[in-house]
This record gives C-alpha cells, sequence and structure tokens, in this order.
C-alpha cells in the first residue's frame, strides 16, 4: 500500500500567507526609504520658493578696492523660517567665497554686506546670496540666486 504522507491544505495555506507577508515587508522596506527622501526635498523646495531674496548690486570700493559692497532685498513674503542669508562671491580665478550674515533682515530694505579681504577684493567677479531656513530642526541651504556682476 502506498504511505505516502503530503502537506496539509492548512499548513500550504500559511506557508503562502507567510511569504506574501514577507514580500510585503521587504517591499515597504524599499519604498518607505524612498518616500522619506522625496517628501524632505518637497519641503525643502517649497520652502525655499517662499524665500524672496533678491541680489541688487556689488560694487568694489575702498583704497586700492579691498572692499566689496554687496546689496540684496529680501522681500515681504519672506517666511518667518528665514535664519541666515550665505552671500556667495564669485572671484575671477572662479573660486566661491561664501559670506554668511546673521539674522537680523528687515523685509523690503536693502541689506548690505561689506566683503573685506586680506588682500585684493578687485578679483570679486559676481555675487549670489543663498538663504538659510530651519527645516525638522537644521539648518538648510537653499539655492543661490541669479548671478550678478560686481563692478
Amino acid at each position: 500500500m502506498n504511505n505516502k504522507r503530503g502537506v496539509s491544505d492548512i499548513v500550504v495555506t500559511i506557508l503562502l500567507v507567510l511569504l506574501a507577508l514577507a514580500a510585503v515587508a521587504i517591499v515597504w522596506a524599499f519604498i518607505s526609504g524612498q518616500l522619506q527622501g522625496t517628501t524632505s526635498s518637497i519641503a525643502k523646495a517649497q520652502a525655499c520658493l517662499n524665500l524672496k531674496i533678491e541680489p541688487i548690486s556689488c560694487d568694489v570700493t575702498g583704497i586700492s578696492g579691498d572692499k566689496a559692497v554687496v546689496r540684496y532685498k529680501l522681500n515681504p513674503s519672506t517666511g518667518a523660517n528665514l535664519t541666515g542669508v550665505r552671500v556667495l562671491i564669485q572671484t575671477a580665478d572662479g573660486g566661491v567665497v561664501p559670506e554668511t550674515v546673521g539674522s537680523a533682515y528687515v523685509p523690503q530694505e536693502l541689506q548690505t554686506i561689506v566683503y573685506t579681504t586680506a588682500t585684493d577684493a578687485a578679483d570679486a567677479k559676481k555675487f549670489s546670496v543663498a538663504g538659510t531656513i530651519t527645516l525638522d530642526n537644521k539648518d538648510v541651504f537653499c539655492d543661490e540666486t541669479s548671478q550678478v556682476d560686481c563692478k
């Protein structure tokens, strides 16, 4: 006689359910990481779009051109989450000198930064500004604005 024993239907069903749950867990682990990165990127983009920082002018002045006077404007709709402004001064050799400005902002008024170098500020060719915002208790740099030529 045949004494073959098979796996019962209940055991097969349980194994299939466990296999399906394992597949769902693996897919969720992959997708949840992707979604978290995307949502923080969207939040940063939205907060940075609300910033209205406009570069105005850049003049090289002082004795032997040792100062670059940079002016920019903050528009009134600039959000309360603005924690700083970075002025990025591009030099003749292509380097970028970042100058961080504190938090004393008066919207709609011209903000002025005087950049003084130990040698010569005449190599300041262009500048742009970038806002710093607080997002999830971290300071995040927004993308820089268009560049303005220094005179």
